[in-house]
């Protein structure tokens, strides 16, 4: 059987991690400082979000494209075995840029959301989309 994977999943699961993870730490930050956030500052701070989002893994996602061109190649490579792949190396490249950028993880902060949240939105848009292109049926 020969499988058909969608060329445009990294970019669905790119924008989608984006989203979740802007709108899980919109959620944390209203839940951890409700009287510091003002209802009108809540779609400046989502805008903002997802722009640092954006800025901030745009290099990443162009390293996992092509990782992800050269395994749809592979003629042994199964859906699942693609989503795992790639869920493995993005959150791992994540946590990596984390370090990179200075976060600490050897003691708990409230920084460490910022991860968390990114890494519940990365796999979570991985298992949310397909990586199989859908044959249109009339």
């Amino acid at each position: 059987m020969n499988i058909e994977f969608d060329k445009n999943f990294p970019v669905r699961v790119w924008l989608a991690s984006i989203f979740i993870g802007a709108l899980l730490l919109l959620f944390i930050s209203f839940f951890l400082f409700p009287p510091e956030m003002p209802d009108t500052e809540i779609p400046d701070r989502l805008f903002g979000l997802l722009m640092t989002g954006t800025v901030f893994s745009s290099l990443f996602f162009v390293i996992i494209y092509l990782l992800f061109r050269k395994l749809i190649s592979l003629k042994s490579m199964t859906p699942k075995r693609l989503k795992r792949i790639l869920a493995i190396i993005t959150v791992g490249g994540m946590l990596l840029l984390c370090i990179f950028f200075g976060l600490d993880f050897s003691r708990f902060s409230i920084e460490l959301l910022v991860p968390l949240a990114y890494a519940i939105a990365i796999l979570s848009a991985i298992g949310l989309n397909d990586v199989v292109k859908k044959r249109n049926e009339y």
